[in-house]
């Protein structure tokens, strides 16, 4: 489906989403396709002046009772479905990173220097395409986290999210994981990843 229909994409990906009440999922649908339609801008802007739909988007945001989970989980469904159809699939797996430097930049992790004046998320992201058209299926994986200033505060390896993605791309797809091939950089030759791979005996290069 194009992006550029942005209401069908919108409802395709999340009228399913489970935040307990209709209208909640009626107002992401809404929120979803106003961003679509205005990649890049603020949530301000792509409401295009429409207070209601503002003051809307503002109130799902900030209401406590809608898991941004179950909003990821929608769409993951939504993907995992559409990806069942096609004879053989790529997944592209790379890591970029969001930077701020505005008033809140303080409270995020470390991108570059520690004395850099931008901080942010790093985010890791797998996206299916079907190997032949080179069509986009869908995002079925996405992570993110702040990165210490001191290496020895990190909770875990960084390294772990190849396998992290591939056990939850597993989970997500089913049986249309055997007809995935993983494509990643240079960053994923680790042995661990390469183990995993082997172990559930699913291609990738």
């Amino acid at each position: 489906m194009s992006i550029f229909n942005a209401d069908e994409w919108a409802a395709s990906h999340f009228q399913q989403a489970k935040l307990g009440d209709m209208r909640r999922a009626h107002r992401l649908v809404s929120t979803a396709a106003n961003m679509a339609r205005s990649s890049g801008k603020s949530i301000a802007l792509s409401c295009r002046g429409n207070e209601a739909e503002l003051e809307g988007a503002y109130r799902l945001i900030r209401n406590d009772n809608v898991s941004p989970d179950m909003i990821r989980v929608a769409g993951f469904q939504h993907t995992a479905n559409e990806a069942a159809s096609f004879a053989e699939i790529l997944a592209l797996e790379d890591t970029t990173s969001l930077s701020y430097k505005h008033q809140v930049a303080a409270d995020l992790g470390k991108l570059g220097k520690k004395t850099d004046k931008s901080r942010g998320w790093w985010v890791h992201s797998v996206m299916l395409l079907d190997s032949h058209s080179t069509r986009t299926i869908g995002l079925i994986h996405q992570d993110w986290w702040c990165r210490p200033n001191n290496p020895e505060d990190a909770d875990e390896k960084e390294s772990g999210k190849w396998p992290d993605a591939s056990h939850f791309c597993r989970e997500r797809l089913g049986e249309t994981m055997s007809r995935v091939i993983s494509v990643c950089d240079r960053e994923a030759d680790i042995l661990s990843y390469i183990q995993d791979k082997q172990k559930h005996n699913e291609r990738f290069g």
